[in-house]
Protein backbone atom coordinates (compact mmCIF):
# COMPACT_ATOMS: atom_id res chain seq x y z
CA UNK A 1 0.00 0.00 0.00
CA UNK A 2 1.42 3.61 -0.73
CA UNK A 3 2.29 6.18 1.51
CA UNK A 4 -0.64 8.35 0.57
CA UNK A 5 -3.67 5.44 0.24
CA UNK A 6 -2.63 4.56 4.04
CA UNK A 7 -3.14 8.07 5.29
CA UNK A 8 -5.73 8.28 3.32
CA UNK A 9 -7.27 5.44 5.27
CA UNK A 10 -6.22 6.45 8.78
CA UNK A 11 -7.49 10.01 8.44
CA UNK A 12 -10.95 8.60 7.37
CA UNK A 13 -11.01 5.70 9.61
CA UNK A 14 -10.09 7.70 12.56
CA UNK A 15 -13.14 10.54 11.78
CA UNK A 16 -15.33 7.28 11.68
CA UNK A 17 -14.27 6.13 14.72
CA UNK A 18 -14.67 9.45 16.31
CA UNK A 19 -18.25 9.97 15.22
CA UNK A 20 -19.58 6.49 15.77
CA UNK A 21 -22.71 6.13 18.06
CA UNK A 22 -22.37 2.70 19.90
CA UNK A 23 -25.57 3.76 22.31
CA UNK A 24 -27.88 4.08 18.99
CA UNK A 25 -26.00 0.95 17.64
CA UNK A 26 -27.23 -1.22 20.72
CA UNK A 27 -30.80 -0.04 20.70
CA UNK A 28 -30.48 -1.26 16.97
CA UNK A 29 -29.66 -4.54 17.66
CA UNK A 30 -31.99 -4.66 20.80
CA UNK A 31 -35.19 -3.98 18.75
CA UNK A 32 -34.34 -5.77 15.60
CA UNK A 33 -33.76 -8.77 17.95
CA UNK A 34 -37.64 -7.92 19.07
CA UNK A 35 -38.59 -8.61 15.93
CA UNK A 36 -36.60 -12.17 15.48
CA UNK A 37 -38.48 -13.25 18.40
CA UNK A 38 -41.84 -11.86 17.08
CA UNK A 39 -41.85 -9.81 20.50
CA UNK A 40 -44.09 -6.02 19.83
CA UNK A 41 -42.03 -2.89 18.96
CA UNK A 42 -42.69 0.62 19.46
CA UNK A 43 -42.05 1.48 15.24
CA UNK A 44 -40.90 -1.44 12.75
CA UNK A 45 -37.25 -1.06 12.41
CA UNK A 46 -36.72 0.33 9.04
CA UNK A 47 -33.30 1.18 6.76
CA UNK A 48 -33.71 4.34 4.57
CA UNK A 49 -32.72 3.43 1.18
CA UNK A 50 -30.93 4.44 -1.36
CA UNK A 51 -28.84 3.06 1.26
CA UNK A 52 -25.22 4.30 -0.40
CA UNK A 53 -26.29 7.59 -1.65
CA UNK A 54 -28.56 9.39 1.19
CA UNK A 55 -26.65 13.13 0.77
CA UNK A 56 -29.31 14.84 3.74
CA UNK A 57 -32.39 13.87 5.70
CA UNK A 58 -35.04 15.50 6.66
CA UNK A 59 -33.17 18.52 5.28
CA UNK A 60 -30.27 18.28 6.95
CA UNK A 61 -26.92 17.77 4.57
CA UNK A 62 -24.91 14.64 6.13
CA UNK A 63 -21.20 14.85 5.82
CA UNK A 64 -20.55 12.75 3.11
CA UNK A 65 -16.85 12.97 2.90
CA UNK A 66 -15.60 9.51 2.48
CA UNK A 67 -14.04 8.50 -0.62
CA UNK A 68 -14.63 5.81 -3.09
CA UNK A 69 -13.18 3.90 -5.52
CA UNK A 70 -14.53 2.41 -8.48
CA UNK A 71 -14.92 -1.51 -8.21
CA UNK A 72 -12.37 -2.58 -10.14
CA UNK A 73 -10.19 -1.49 -8.48
CA UNK A 74 -11.05 -3.58 -5.07
CA UNK A 75 -10.11 -6.85 -6.46
CA UNK A 76 -6.34 -6.21 -6.24
CA UNK A 77 -6.69 -3.57 -3.12
CA UNK A 78 -8.35 -4.75 -0.24
CA UNK A 79 -7.39 -1.09 1.08
CA UNK A 80 -9.44 0.46 -1.14
CA UNK A 81 -12.59 -2.19 -0.89
CA UNK A 82 -12.23 -1.67 3.15
CA UNK A 83 -12.69 2.24 2.26
CA UNK A 84 -15.73 1.63 -0.26
CA UNK A 85 -17.53 -1.05 2.15
CA UNK A 86 -17.22 1.49 5.10
CA UNK A 87 -18.91 4.80 3.20
CA UNK A 88 -22.82 3.29 3.68
CA UNK A 89 -22.10 2.64 7.44
CA UNK A 90 -20.89 6.32 8.08
CA UNK A 91 -23.76 7.76 6.29
CA UNK A 92 -26.11 5.79 7.97
CA UNK A 93 -24.80 6.43 11.19
CA UNK A 94 -25.87 10.21 10.69
CA UNK A 95 -28.72 9.15 9.79
CA UNK A 96 -29.80 7.41 12.70
CA UNK A 97 -32.07 4.52 11.15
CA UNK A 98 -32.13 0.95 11.76
CA UNK A 99 -28.72 -0.09 9.66
CA UNK A 100 -25.62 -1.71 11.71
CA UNK A 101 -22.05 -1.43 9.89
CA UNK A 102 -21.15 -3.92 8.11
CA UNK A 103 -18.73 -5.10 5.45
CA UNK A 104 -17.38 -8.04 3.68
CA UNK A 105 -14.69 -9.25 1.11
CA UNK A 106 -17.05 -8.23 -1.84
CA UNK A 107 -16.20 -10.49 -5.15
CA UNK A 108 -19.31 -11.00 -6.18
CA UNK A 109 -21.53 -14.33 -6.48
CA UNK A 110 -18.91 -16.14 -8.64
CA UNK A 111 -17.32 -16.62 -5.05
CA UNK A 112 -18.49 -20.53 -4.77
CA UNK A 113 -17.84 -21.07 -8.52
CA UNK A 114 -14.79 -20.03 -8.40
CA UNK A 115 -13.73 -22.67 -5.10
CA UNK A 116 -15.42 -25.48 -7.16
CA UNK A 117 -12.43 -24.68 -9.53
CA UNK A 118 -14.23 -22.38 -12.53
CA UNK A 119 -12.19 -19.95 -14.17
CA UNK A 120 -13.32 -16.35 -14.10
CA UNK A 121 -12.71 -12.92 -15.58
CA UNK A 122 -13.17 -9.39 -14.49
CA UNK A 123 -16.63 -7.44 -16.50
CA UNK A 124 -16.77 -3.80 -17.19
CA UNK A 125 -18.11 -2.36 -13.90
CA UNK A 126 -15.39 -4.62 -11.85
CA UNK A 127 -17.47 -8.05 -10.44
CA UNK A 128 -15.72 -11.38 -11.21
CA UNK A 129 -17.97 -13.03 -13.47
CA UNK A 130 -17.25 -16.89 -13.40
CA UNK A 131 -17.54 -19.09 -16.70
CA UNK A 132 -19.71 -22.58 -16.92
CA UNK A 133 -17.88 -26.07 -16.71
CA UNK A 134 -17.65 -27.19 -20.96
CA UNK A 135 -19.45 -30.08 -20.86
CA UNK A 136 -21.01 -33.06 -18.22
CA UNK A 137 -17.78 -34.91 -18.73
CA UNK A 138 -16.12 -31.78 -16.69
CA UNK A 139 -19.07 -31.53 -14.27
CA UNK A 140 -18.52 -35.37 -13.62
CA UNK A 141 -14.54 -34.65 -13.19
CA UNK A 142 -15.71 -31.52 -10.64
CA UNK A 143 -17.80 -34.39 -8.95
CA UNK A 144 -15.06 -37.33 -8.79
CA UNK A 145 -12.01 -34.74 -7.41
CA UNK A 146 -14.17 -34.14 -4.15
CA UNK A 147 -14.40 -31.28 -1.95
CA UNK A 148 -11.57 -28.81 -3.55
CA UNK A 149 -9.04 -26.90 -1.45
CA UNK A 150 -11.36 -23.92 0.26
CA UNK A 151 -8.43 -21.49 -0.34
CA UNK A 152 -9.29 -22.14 -3.95
CA UNK A 153 -10.07 -19.07 -6.57
CA UNK A 154 -12.27 -16.26 -5.43
CA UNK A 155 -12.24 -17.97 -1.76
CA UNK A 156 -8.62 -17.23 -0.73
CA UNK A 157 -8.87 -13.56 -2.04
CA UNK A 158 -11.86 -13.94 0.97
CA UNK A 159 -10.32 -15.07 3.57
CA UNK A 160 -7.06 -13.09 2.75
CA UNK A 161 -9.33 -9.42 2.90
CA UNK A 162 -10.93 -11.12 5.81
CA UNK A 163 -8.10 -10.82 7.54
CA UNK A 164 -6.98 -7.95 6.16
CA UNK A 165 -10.38 -6.03 7.36
CA UNK A 166 -9.71 -8.02 11.18
CA UNK A 167 -6.10 -6.46 11.19
CA UNK A 168 -6.89 -2.65 10.41
CA UNK A 169 -10.14 -2.47 12.75
CA UNK A 170 -7.88 -3.32 15.30
CA UNK A 171 -6.40 -0.32 15.61
CA UNK A 172 -9.78 1.57 16.23
CA UNK A 173 -11.41 -0.15 19.41
CA UNK A 174 -15.11 1.26 18.85
CA UNK A 175 -14.79 0.36 14.96
CA UNK A 176 -13.65 -3.32 15.87
CA UNK A 177 -16.43 -3.35 18.70
CA UNK A 178 -19.94 -2.08 16.25
CA UNK A 179 -18.58 -2.82 12.46
CA UNK A 180 -19.74 -6.11 11.56
CA UNK A 181 -17.85 -8.58 9.21
CA UNK A 182 -20.06 -10.86 7.81
CA UNK A 183 -19.94 -13.60 5.42
CA UNK A 184 -19.10 -13.25 1.86
CA UNK A 185 -21.58 -14.16 -1.32
CA UNK A 186 -21.78 -17.81 -0.89
CA UNK A 187 -25.07 -17.85 -3.09
CA UNK A 188 -27.28 -20.77 -2.08
CA UNK A 189 -26.65 -24.96 -3.21
CA UNK A 190 -28.68 -24.65 -6.35
CA UNK A 191 -27.22 -21.43 -7.60
CA UNK A 192 -24.11 -22.13 -6.96
CA UNK A 193 -24.51 -25.53 -8.60
CA UNK A 194 -25.93 -23.86 -11.40
CA UNK A 195 -23.10 -20.97 -11.78
CA UNK A 196 -20.94 -24.09 -12.27
CA UNK A 197 -22.18 -26.14 -14.20
CA UNK A 198 -24.55 -23.66 -16.71
CA UNK A 199 -28.35 -23.69 -18.05
CA UNK A 200 -28.12 -27.21 -19.26
CA UNK A 201 -28.18 -27.86 -15.66
CA UNK A 202 -32.58 -27.47 -16.50
CA UNK A 203 -31.61 -29.90 -18.93
CA UNK A 204 -29.42 -32.44 -16.75
CA UNK A 205 -31.96 -32.28 -13.85
CA UNK A 206 -34.44 -34.51 -16.57
CA UNK A 207 -31.74 -36.43 -18.33
CA UNK A 208 -28.97 -37.23 -15.78
CA UNK A 209 -30.89 -36.11 -12.00
CA UNK A 210 -28.41 -38.49 -10.14
CA UNK A 211 -25.79 -35.99 -11.36
CA UNK A 212 -27.15 -32.70 -10.65
CA UNK A 213 -27.73 -33.98 -7.41
CA UNK A 214 -23.79 -35.46 -6.84
CA UNK A 215 -22.96 -32.34 -7.48
CA UNK A 216 -25.69 -30.03 -5.21
CA UNK A 217 -24.29 -32.52 -2.50
CA UNK A 218 -20.79 -31.04 -3.55
CA UNK A 219 -21.65 -27.70 -3.74
CA UNK A 220 -23.52 -27.96 -0.37
CA UNK A 221 -20.84 -29.68 1.59
CA UNK A 222 -17.94 -27.41 0.45
CA UNK A 223 -20.42 -24.02 1.15
CA UNK A 224 -20.09 -25.24 4.78
CA UNK A 225 -16.75 -26.42 5.05
CA UNK A 226 -15.74 -23.17 3.61
CA UNK A 227 -18.33 -21.57 6.03
CA UNK A 228 -17.33 -22.84 9.41
CA UNK A 229 -13.83 -22.52 8.27
CA UNK A 230 -14.26 -19.00 7.85
CA UNK A 231 -16.22 -18.14 11.02
CA UNK A 232 -13.45 -19.93 13.09
CA UNK A 233 -11.07 -17.60 11.80
CA UNK A 234 -13.53 -14.62 12.44
CA UNK A 235 -15.09 -15.74 15.71
CA UNK A 236 -18.83 -15.20 14.27
CA UNK A 237 -21.30 -17.22 15.95
CA UNK A 238 -24.59 -18.68 14.41
CA UNK A 239 -26.85 -16.56 16.75
CA UNK A 240 -27.13 -13.56 14.90
CA UNK A 241 -25.03 -11.91 12.44
CA UNK A 242 -25.98 -8.85 10.16
CA UNK A 243 -26.97 -8.86 6.10
CA UNK A 244 -26.70 -5.83 4.20
CA UNK A 245 -26.26 -3.71 7.52
CA UNK A 246 -29.29 -5.53 8.97
CA UNK A 247 -29.04 -7.75 11.87
CA UNK A 248 -30.54 -11.09 11.35
CA UNK A 249 -31.19 -14.38 13.32
CA UNK A 250 -28.92 -17.07 12.14
CA UNK A 251 -25.55 -17.60 10.94
CA UNK A 252 -26.02 -17.39 7.11
CA UNK A 253 -27.75 -15.75 4.13
CA UNK A 254 -28.95 -18.42 1.47
CA UNK A 255 -29.42 -17.26 -2.22
CA UNK A 256 -32.20 -18.88 -4.14
CA UNK A 257 -32.55 -16.12 -7.30
CA UNK A 258 -32.15 -19.56 -9.50
CA UNK A 259 -34.51 -21.44 -8.13
CA UNK A 260 -37.57 -18.89 -9.34
CA UNK A 261 -37.26 -20.53 -12.59
CA UNK A 262 -38.14 -24.38 -11.73
CA UNK A 263 -41.12 -25.89 -10.92
CA UNK A 264 -42.68 -26.48 -7.04
CA UNK A 265 -41.56 -30.56 -7.66
CA UNK A 266 -38.12 -29.34 -8.76
CA UNK A 267 -37.98 -27.29 -5.79
CA UNK A 268 -38.72 -30.18 -3.57
CA UNK A 269 -36.52 -32.33 -5.29
CA UNK A 270 -33.26 -30.63 -6.18
CA UNK A 271 -33.75 -27.49 -3.58
CA UNK A 272 -34.92 -27.87 0.05
CA UNK A 273 -33.07 -30.71 0.44
CA UNK A 274 -29.88 -29.12 0.13
CA UNK A 275 -30.69 -25.60 1.79
CA UNK A 276 -32.02 -27.49 4.34
CA UNK A 277 -28.09 -28.93 5.58
CA UNK A 278 -27.17 -25.10 5.70
CA UNK A 279 -29.94 -23.99 7.69
CA UNK A 280 -29.42 -27.42 9.88
CA UNK A 281 -25.70 -26.21 9.86
CA UNK A 282 -25.17 -22.54 10.63
CA UNK A 283 -29.25 -21.07 10.81
CA UNK A 284 -30.48 -18.32 8.67
CA UNK A 285 -32.30 -16.80 5.94
CA UNK A 286 -33.36 -17.04 2.73
CA UNK A 287 -32.79 -14.20 -0.14
CA UNK A 288 -33.99 -14.56 -3.63
CA UNK A 289 -34.78 -11.94 -6.58
CA UNK A 290 -37.98 -12.53 -8.79
CA UNK A 291 -41.24 -14.57 -8.08
CA UNK A 292 -40.95 -16.73 -5.54
CA UNK A 293 -44.47 -18.22 -5.23
CA UNK A 294 -42.82 -21.87 -6.64
CA UNK A 295 -41.65 -22.34 -3.43
CA UNK A 296 -43.09 -19.92 -0.74
CA UNK A 297 -45.41 -22.09 0.86
CA UNK A 298 -43.02 -24.91 1.37
CA UNK A 299 -40.18 -22.66 2.37
CA UNK A 300 -41.82 -21.36 4.92
CA UNK A 301 -44.17 -24.49 6.24
CA UNK A 302 -41.31 -27.05 6.11
CA UNK A 303 -37.59 -25.05 6.14
CA UNK A 304 -36.36 -25.97 9.71
CA UNK A 305 -34.32 -23.33 11.17
CA UNK A 306 -35.07 -20.57 8.66
CA UNK A 307 -35.76 -17.10 10.76
CA UNK A 308 -36.30 -14.74 8.04
CA UNK A 309 -36.91 -13.89 3.93
CA UNK A 310 -35.79 -11.36 1.99
CA UNK A 311 -36.92 -10.99 -1.18
CA UNK A 312 -35.90 -7.66 -3.28
CA UNK A 313 -38.76 -7.39 -6.00
CA UNK A 314 -42.29 -7.55 -3.79
CA UNK A 315 -44.23 -6.40 -6.58
CA UNK A 316 -43.42 -9.52 -8.48
CA UNK A 317 -44.98 -11.45 -5.85
CA UNK A 318 -48.45 -11.70 -4.08
CA UNK A 319 -47.32 -9.78 -0.87
CA UNK A 320 -50.38 -10.73 0.91
CA UNK A 321 -49.29 -14.57 0.67
CA UNK A 322 -46.00 -13.44 2.19
CA UNK A 323 -46.96 -11.81 4.91
CA UNK A 324 -49.60 -14.58 5.51
CA UNK A 325 -47.07 -17.61 5.11
CA UNK A 326 -44.02 -15.99 6.91
CA UNK A 327 -45.99 -14.33 10.29
CA UNK A 328 -47.83 -17.48 10.52
CA UNK A 329 -44.80 -19.09 10.58
CA UNK A 330 -42.76 -16.79 12.82
CA UNK A 331 -40.44 -15.83 9.75
CA UNK A 332 -38.66 -12.36 9.50
CA UNK A 333 -39.95 -10.60 6.12
CA UNK A 334 -36.26 -8.06 6.39
CA UNK A 335 -36.01 -5.95 3.64
CA UNK A 336 -39.31 -5.58 2.53
CA UNK A 337 -40.23 -1.93 1.26
CA UNK A 338 -42.38 -0.45 4.09
CA UNK A 339 -45.31 0.74 1.34
CA UNK A 340 -46.07 -3.91 1.44
CA UNK A 341 -46.73 -3.99 4.77
CA UNK A 342 -49.91 -4.05 6.21
CA UNK A 343 -51.25 -1.79 8.58
CA UNK A 344 -52.28 -4.35 11.12
CA UNK A 345 -48.20 -5.91 11.17
CA UNK A 346 -46.73 -4.95 14.42
CA UNK A 347 -44.02 -7.41 14.01
CA UNK A 348 -42.02 -9.77 12.12
CA UNK A 349 -40.69 -7.59 9.51
CA UNK A 350 -37.54 -5.21 9.03
CA UNK A 351 -38.34 -2.31 6.65
CA UNK A 352 -36.77 -0.41 3.63
CA UNK A 353 -37.98 3.05 3.64
CA UNK A 354 -37.51 5.41 0.51
CA UNK A 355 -35.14 8.52 2.22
Amino acid sequence: MNTELKDTLRKYLSKYENKIDLEHLEKVREESMKVFEFEPVDEIPYVLSPWGDVKEINGKELDADWPVFPRVEWNTDPAKMLMSQLRRPYLHNQIKDYMLPDIRADYSPSIIATIMGSGYEMTDDGLPWSSHLEDRDEVQKVIDRGIPDPDTGLGKDCRETTRYYMEVLSDYPKLKKAVHIYHPDLQGPFDGTHLVWGNDIFLAMYDCPDTVKALLQLVTDTYIKWLKEWKEMTGEGNDYTTHWGMFMKGGTCVRNDTPVMITPDQYEEFVRPYDQQILDEFGGTIHFCGNGGVFLKSMCENSRNLYGINMSQPHLNNSGEFIEYTQSNRIVLWGLDEKYIPAGVKTGVIAVRNA
